[in-house]
């Protein structure tokens, strides 16, 4: 939806990155559920084989196997590319949804009459009007467990139409307690996205979308506590851009606002997933580079320093004076800070553009 473009832009600086976020934890959550999800469905077939000599339901022996398949398929899938992982992952979603509509209505129409009772089958019908909040963006899950919903009522009215069993009352308590977890299942997605607004509101900062100083701060906290237990490398840069002032005097601060988020964007580019960076103040940015010797900081921070001067987000150069400074035993947070910072005016003094530690 468009509006849910906007809002992933304001949150979090580039449109895509909530689905971005889902693919990855729901390839980590399904390159487990997958096998035991084949598993169980051949334990199924297997049991049925083994009590009646045949799979009973015409259903279960056209769709299970087809539901199989389509599990150690996508277990597949997901193994060769992660960018799969939504539309396998929504794939099978329907492949499912489809087994349960056509289980429900063989125990309306032919299972119950038999019987007198309902199978095991009708018990899936939750887990899957929750798994559409896991897959789908909010309002689609919505539409899609809806969906789901009303074909598994449209069943039960139907068979009440045909048959008049005095079942009224078991249909509506389950499919008011169906559409009760879909609407939970709505809520619970609500409230974890806007649970992930207040917290990215109060840890990035707005313009940038980086993390802002508080949250940087805690971070450099942790990473330092961690150079002194384990006695590893650790480096922090400070980058400040030259001459901003007259960016903004020249161009208006509405072109120096673009200028800073095309640095924190190339900044998202240029360092490792490991690493970190920050919006430290105004126009100075603090990265950390963990498990980074003197060497490589300096490596890292001069190849930031030429991204910066070839972004050219207006006519005039813009350029960055980077500060190094590498962590030794004893140091705190503040005297390794008050290091790079020190290398910065440095770099500033000796002509700006360019890199000192």
């Amino acid at each position: 939806m468009p509006e849910d473009r906007e809002f992933e832009t304001i949150l979090f600086g580039r449109p895509g990155e909530v689905e971005d976020l889902r693919r990855t934890y729901f390839r980590r959550i399904m390159l487990w559920a997958y096998p035991l999800g084949f598993l169980a469905v051949v334990a199924a077939l297997a049991l049925d084989l083994a009590r009646h000599g045949r799979v009973v339901s015409p259903v279960d022996a056209g769709l299970l196997p087809v539901l199989a398949a389509g599990f150690l398929v996508g277990f597949v899938l997901l193994l060769g590319d992660g960018r799969r992982t939504l539309w396998v992952g929504q794939g099978l979603y329907f492949l499912f949804a489809l087994y349960l509509v056509a289980a429900f209505a063989y125990q309306h129409f032919f299972y119950y009459p038999r019987t007198g009772y309902f199978s095991e089958v009708v018990h899936w019908s939750p887990i899957a009007y929750l798994g559409a909040f896991l897959l789908f963006p909010l309002r689609r899950a919505w539409r899609v467990g809806l969906l789901l919903w009303g074909l598994e009522a449209a069943v039960s009215l139907a068979y009440l139409a045909i048959r008049r069993a005095p079942l009224a009352n078991l249909f509506l308590q389950y499919h008011a307690a169906g559409l009760a977890t879909l609407g939970l299942g709505f809520l619970i997605a609500l409230s974890s996205r806007w649970y992930s607004t207040v917290r990215n509101e109060a840890t990035l900062d707005f313009l940038t979308r980086l993390p802002n100083r508080r949250y940087t701060q805690f971070t450099l906290d942790r990473m330092v506590r961690e150079a002194q237990a384990s006695g590893g490398p650790f480096a922090v840069v400070l980058l400040d851009l030259d001459d901003f002032k007259r960016v903004n005097d020249t161009y208006g601060h509405r072109t120096g606002d673009e200028v800073l988020r095309s640095l924190a964007g190339a900044l998202r580019r240029m360092l490792r997933e490991e690493d970190w960076s920050g919006r430290w103040g105004g126009e100075e940015f603090l990265i950390l580079l963990p498990g980074t010797g003197a060497q490589e900081a300096r490596a890292i921070a001069e190849r930031l320093c030429r991204g910066v001067r070839e972004q050219r987000p207006v006519a005039q150069p813009v350029t960055a004076s980077l500060g190094v400074a590498v962590f030794r035993p004893g140091d705190t947070a503040e005297a390794l800070v008050a290091r790079a910072d020190r290398a910065l005016y440095r770099a500033k003094a000796r002509g700006k553009g360019r890199v000192e530690g």
